[in-house]
């Protein structure tokens, strides 16, 4: 497995929201100096969608010439499990999310297929199995685009999460964010 494309979004002083994705190059040394300096950098909030698997991949996929990466620091919020905070009975992934809290479905059309088929001999239902993406000799263009917008989707997400929790779900939403920093 290797990262092929990383994305971020913020959010400018204005109020709106940006997203920017990118190449990943496993060599380039400046771009894993960078990431790194980002990621431990404790002033500034990381949000993912399942942080359990973000925290992963970015500490055992991104580092240099697949190297340890850094730790995240500072996981300001967790998509995912706002979700379960919210209803635990209710369905909690980022695409499902994305049409039922924002209106937006199929912008992982472009790249869908690269992402849940798996190749003969693969276990389908294994977590092991590989994405395609490197291999679909696919333009970058849509795949960094899709990237991006998930990353913008998240922080979207984000902002809906923090008006919906009542303060009771809150306090057992910190819990389960630090207890995912912990494992």
């Amino acid at each position: 497995h290797q990262i092929i494309i990383a994305s971020i979004a913020w959010k400018r002083p204005d109020g709106s929201l940006v997203a920017y994705g990118f190449q990943w190059f496993a060599e380039d040394r400046a771009l894993i100096d960078a990431w790194a300096d980002l990621m431990e950098d404790e002033n500034i909030g990381k949000i993912a969608h399942k942080a359990d698997f973000e925290i992963g991949w970015t500490r055992f996929r991104s580092g240099f010439k697949n190297g340890k990466g850094p730790w995240i620091k500072n996981l300001s919020w967790d998509t995912c499990l706002g979700a379960h905070c919210i209803d635990n009975n209710g369905k909690v992934g980022l695409k499902f999310l994305t049409y039922a809290k924002l209106g937006i479905i199929g912008y992982d059309s472009g790249v869908e297929r690269y992402l849940t088929n798996v190749l003969q001999g693969e276990n389908s239902s294994s977590t092991n199995a590989f994405n395609h993406l490197k291999s679909a000799h696919l333009p970058w263009e849509p795949l960094i685009t899709y990237c991006a917008e998930d990353s913008l989707y998240t922080l979207w997400l984000k902002q809906q999460q923090i008006f919906e929790l009542e303060p009771s779900q809150l306090v057992g939403f910190n819990l389960f964010k630090a207890g995912v920093m912990t494992l």
